[in-house]
């Protein structure tokens, strides 16, 4: 691959780690001061109810919905799928609200999972964090990352702010709750901001091409999330709020330093691969770069987590011990992970009846692996099944793309390092060389 590929992957990947990095420093503090105030079971919960309501959300459209903004967005560079789709997912948010009014509690316990004190507060998450992502993934299709950037820290920070105010009145779980709404609300007013303010090109916009992209899609969304949904109800009813707790803080450890960089890599390719999805080459040597560069750094910083985490989890977490002897699985997963750019090539080709077998392939193994080793080993099963799920995924998505002429390279060569290491040691110079200069 030329050196322009890997710079720009390099380039924009970067950015958009900052944009998730910099927020992730700020959220690991927010996490240290929630984790001391709160006990394992209640941090479970706060993670929890927020996670399965707005999954509830992405069953019924709501990722199939972003998704359409992501793809034509990026490719049209206008407002009109968004303002179109915004007001389809605030009715379906409607719905949602009401539901939950009216059958939540009953739902909740029917599966026998409790909670239910909280479910009010915790649906305040049903509105937010959907809008919320909507502008987002506005913003990932104009590749304005920076913007993204300022609304996650703005976010970030109010919720670190209103935590320091929680703990110090005593406010509990309730608190911590309403704070990380308003910080939430805080950001999609800033979004909102620069979603009038930006330029558009006004390409013209093929709805037909938006009707077929979305007919296969709807359906894969619906299997990939009830997938989701039915994994998050097998974690509650089989594992106590403590061990959610747990299996939480090791999944936030991950995230921040793995998971946010892998992310940074797909959803970099994924806007690019949108642009190009007539150029099955460049699909290639985008993605094939992506996963490579994902592995190596991934694979580099996962030896540092499982090297550092005894002393930094005694130090910063010193209630939650028990995460450390499986912490070791969060990192499997996560550099499993790094192949993540593979999994939005069909939506960008406009293959998406092909996400259908994709995505019932991962139920499959979610009802048949998943829950069953959940049953019987507790989170040691719930973290072996999305294991093994996640790396059946991409052997059949990597087999898929190979019929479709598309082959992508996912072991990293000599060049590749050194490549990685060109990139990183040129980006350092120059932005040393900058901070002199202004000097």
């Amino acid at each position: 691959m030329n050196k322009p590929h890997r710079s720009h992957i390099a380039k924009n990947s970067g950015l958009n780690y900052l944009s998730k990095i910099i927020p992730a420093v700020l959220s690991l503090v927010y996490t240290i001061l929630l984790t001391n105030y709160l006990s394992a079971d209640l941090y479970g919960v706060y993670n929890y109810l927020p996670v399965i309501l707005t999954g509830f959300f992405t069953l019924f459209g709501g990722s199939f919905l972003n998704n359409i903004i992501w793809v034509f967005t990026a490719r049209t560079k206008t407002k009109d799928v968004f303002k179109k789709i915004f007001f389809i997912e605030v009715a379906i948010l409607v719905l949602m609200i009401i539901s939950i009014i009216l059958f939540g509690k009953m739902v909740l316990t029917y599966f026998g999972i409790g909670y239910q004190d909280y479910l009010f507060v915790a649906s305040l998450f049903l509105i937010v964090t959907p809008i919320n992502t909507m502008f987002i993934t506005f913003f990932k299709g104009f590749s304005r990352f920076g913007k993204i950037l300022y609304a996650a820290i703005i976010e970030n920070v109010l919720t670190l702010t209103l935590i320091f105010a929680v703990i110090y009145l005593n406010l509990g779980l309730w608190g911590a709750f309403f704070g990380k709404a308003i910080a939430l609300t805080a950001s999609i007013a800033y979004l909102a901001y620069h979603y009038k303010k930006t330029h558009v090109v006004n390409n013209p916009v093929k709805f037909k091409e938006i009707k077929e992209y979305g007919k296969w899609n709807l359906i894969s969304n619906f299997l990939r999330e009830s997938s989701n949904q039915i994994q998050l109800i097998g974690m509650g009813i089989f594992l106590n709020a403590a061990t959610l707790g747990l299996y939480y803080l090791g999944e936030k450890i991950s995230k921040i330093i793995l998971s946010n960089f892998s992310m940074s890599i797909s959803e970099t390719v994924y806007s690019k691969n949108s642009e190009n999805y007539l150029d099955k080459k460049k699909i290639e040597l985008h993605t094939s770069t992506a996963v490579k560069y994902g592995f190596i750094i991934n694979i580099i910083l996962g030896v540092g987590i499982i090297v550092l985490a005894p002393l930094l989890v005694s130090i910063l977490f010193p209630k939650y011990m028990g995460v450390l002897p499986f912490l070791w699985m969060f990192v499997v997963y996560e550099i499993i992970q790094s192949q993540n750019p593979v999994s939005g090539i069909f939506d960008s080709i406009n293959k998406t009846k092909t996400n259908v077998r994709l995505s019932g392939l991962v139920l499959a193994t979610i009802l048949f692996i998943t829950l069953p080793l959940t049953y019987l080993f507790n989170i040691w099963g719930v973290l072996a099944g999305i294991i093994i799920t996640a790396e059946l995924k991409y052997i059949y998505t990597l087999h898929l793309l190979k019929l479709e002429g598309i082959n992508i390279g996912i072991i990293p060569q000599k060049r590749d390092f050194l490549s990685l290491l060109r990139i990183v040691k040129s980006k350092v110079f120059s932005y040393l060389n900058t901070i002199k200069n202004r000097a």
